[in-house]
């Protein structure tokens, strides 16, 4: 498994939009506090967003809590909806112990 440094950068594409990041707390293995610009579209944000994200370990699994600040009113709609759905794919693939490719 990879570790990342408070400081570090990261780049990826989001569904199209590039995401710049730096990771602003890193608490392996329970916390991540990482903070991040959408680039080059007409959705750039005017402010990066600060995303928590906190891993609590319960008796058959683990409870995954996002928080969000720095948001703006669209955005606020639609980040949950976003991450809901991106981490409903992470839990499909793990329990699924072949998962399918492409999806």
């Amino acid at each position: 498994m990879t570790t990342h440094d408070v400081g570090e950068t990261f780049h990826f594409d989001l569904d199209g939009t590039a995401i710049a990041g730096r990771y602003i707390k890193v608490e392996p293995p329970h916390r991540l506090l990482l903070r991040w610009d959408r680039h080059g579209t007409e959705t750039a944000s005017a402010t990066p967003t600060s995303i928590e994200i906190t891993l609590t370990p319960t008796g058959d699994g683990t409870d995954v809590t996002v928080q969000f600040s720095g948001l703006s009113a669209e955005e606020a709609a639609f980040y949950p909806q976003l991450w809901a759905r991106h981490l409903d794919r992470i839990a499909s693939g793990l329990a699924d112990p072949e998962p399918t490719h492409g999806n």
